[in-house]
């Protein structure tokens, strides 16, 4: 009895396990079904310009600085509809603003990305860049190390050594003749000399002029890039041309002389002859971490069309006078740039709006500075002398003049509506600009000798 009740309570028990809830049974149909299941077909995207369209409509007047008719609108608006650029803020494209390395950097990964992929999603972090350098150094568009300043404007080289390694060489198929050494500006073994060769023939870029001047060490403005890359990225707005030859330019020391600003770095440079007419004198200020450097040439030469400054200290440099796209190049390293590096100069007229400003004046009485008055001057001509508990108005005027040295003096002379005259010798240091007040006459209405520094 108790064997037929134990048999029937196990049949009873295999029977309720045939007959568990669904659940189960479906859970492990799931499991199944979900491991077996073939993966969805990934759409393949072959690597090609191809993969270049429009995904950002451009609605019109989309930026409020961007006129229809500007010569660089297609481009605006091609590289906006491609994904390419953006704008500098919901309303403004800057079209004359510059652009930095990150903002090259991240516009070569977009390129890169779309090429590769059909697309360019980023997230921006912190700092907004990083992902694009990130990205950049890991396809090899940039070395993780290439450069320490990413907010740092872009030269037009730079900006081309960037975009040139975004695209596989078949992308920049040759479409025009250019032969080594064609561009004037760029000899063939010059620095990123390949890179920029090889946009100039696939008709991307085209130069500045009918002869192709580049201006590597020029900054690269933000109409200029929307060119580029537009041209990067349609085949069908790349340029045929055929460069001109540059007829040579013998230069002689008086195109020289001069003074040279420069365009993004904290230097000057000021050029003259000596007393010997045939000799350079030059000044380079140069300013760094530790305030402004300034250096004096022991000797001067001209060499291919270029002035050749020697320094005693600083090494040797070499200026090439192109107006609004002359170049200073360090030829050896000084004490505060390295050799090969150079900086954009623009050669500049001084005029007395240079100096205006507000200026204190000081005299010096018995070793001690005694504050006795300001001045104003106002690019016009006109100065204001506050002298204590007076006011005395006239005008000035800018001029100089070189010693039997050949040192270049600066002067500024001041004639107040009294009738008197005095003058002033203009220095700049490291402190900042400084007039030096002398009496020009026996009985000028400033007594004593005056420092002036301008505030």
């Amino acid at each position: 009895m108790k064997m037929k009740l134990f048999i029937t309570i196990l049949c009873g028990l295999l029977l309720s396990t045939m007959l568990s809830p669904v659940a189960f049974a479906l859970q492990a149909e799931e499991i199944q079904t979900l491991e077996n299941k073939p993966e969805s077909p990934l759409v393949e995207i072959e690597p090609s310009l191809s993969n270049f369209s429009c995904v950002n409509p451009y609605p019109s007047g989309r930026f409020t600085d961007i006129d229809i008719s500007a010569w660089y609108y297609p481009s605006v608006k091609t590289a906006y509809e491609f994904g390419l650029v953006k704008g500098f803020s919901d309303t403004i494209f800057n079209p004359s603003g510059n652009i930095t390395l990150a903002e090259s950097i991240a516009l070569a990964s977009r390129l890169h990305s779309i090429y590769y992929t059909g697309n360019a999603k980023f997230t921006q972090g912190n700092p907004w860049y990083q992902v694009y350098v990130d990205y950049a150094a890991k396809n090899g568009i940039i070395s993780a190390t290439a450069f320490s300043d990413y907010n740092a404007k872009a030269t037009r080289m730079q900006f081309v050594s960037i975009l040139a390694h975004a695209l596989p060489a078949e992308a920049f198929a040759a479409i025009n003749q250019i032969p080594d050494g064609a561009i004037p500006d760029i000899p063939s073994d010059s620095q990123n000399a390949t890179d920029i060769y090889n946009l100039y023939r696939a008709g991307i870029l085209t130069g500045n002029d009918d002869c192709g001047t580049f201006n590597p060490n020029s900054n690269i403005q933000r109409s200029e890039v929307a060119a580029i890359v537009t041209r990067t990225a349609d085949t069908a707005r790349r340029k045929n041309f055929t460069l001109k030859e540059k007829p040579s330019v013998s230069l002689s020391l008086d195109d020289f002389c001069g003074f040279y600003e420069a365009t993004d770095y904290p230097a000057t440079v000021v050029v003259w002859k000596s007393s010997n007419q045939n000799v350079a004198y030059a000044q380079v200020w140069v300013k760094n971490a530790f305030g402004n450097s300034q250096c004096e040439c022991t000797a001067a030469s001209l060499l291919d069309n270029a002035l050749q400054l020697e320094f005693k200290s600083e090494g040797t440099m070499r200026l090439e006078n192109n107006g609004d796209n002359s170049v200073l190049t360090f030829t050896e390293d000084s004490g505060f740039i390295r050799k090969g590096e150079s900086f954009p100069l623009r050669k500049t007229i001084p005029q007395l709006g240079d100096y205006a400003g507000n200026y204190s004046a000081e005299v010096y009485d018995g070793g001690s500075i005694v504050l006795v008055g300001s001045l104003s001057i106002i690019d016009t001509g006109a100065f204001i002398w506050d002298h204590s508990t007076g006011v005395i108005t006239g005008v000035c005027n800018y001029s100089e003049e070189l010693d039997n040295l050949g040192h270049l003096h600066k002067w500024i002379d001041f004639y107040g509506d009294n009738g008197k005259h005095w003058t002033a010798e203009v220095s700049s240091d490291s402190e900042g600009q400084w007039m030096y007040a002398e009496r020009a006459d026996d009985d000028s209405f400033l007594e004593g000798w005056f420092e002036f520094q301008k505030q």
